[in-house]
């Protein structure tokens, strides 16, 4: 099959830049990201404390895996679902006539 033509002026895919984008992602996320989110949320749970208090009950709860809390489900969230496999498998076929269009006898 012919690859599809492009407008003028439109570029291809870099499936590098693709790549170099999921793991600075994964880079910036393990790094600061989330446990400046735990840091967020302890602080918008208990208005009263600050910075220093918020992490020293972070460290409390869990030393330095406390602060990666809710790193796991934001994983499963980014990740593509497996129903995608199974919606584009069961398109209905446009040659054939929906249920509605159907004859009955």
């Amino acid at each position: 099959m012919a690859p599809a033509a492009r407008e003028p002026g439109q570029k291809g895919v870099n499936y590098t830049n693709l790549l170099v984008g999921s793991v600075m992602n994964i880079a910036e996320v393990t790094t600061l990201g989330q446990p400046f989110e735990v840091l967020k949320t302890q602080m918008a749970a208990n208005r009263s404390q600050r910075l220093p208090e918020a992490a020293r009950t972070v460290w409390s709860r869990g030393g330095v895996f406390g602060f990666y809390q809710g790193l796991i489900p934001w994983v499963r969230r980014s990740l593509p679902p497996p129903q995608g496999c199974l919606r584009v498998a069961s398109t209905p076929d446009s040659r054939r006539p929906s249920p509605s269009q159907r004859r009955r006898p």
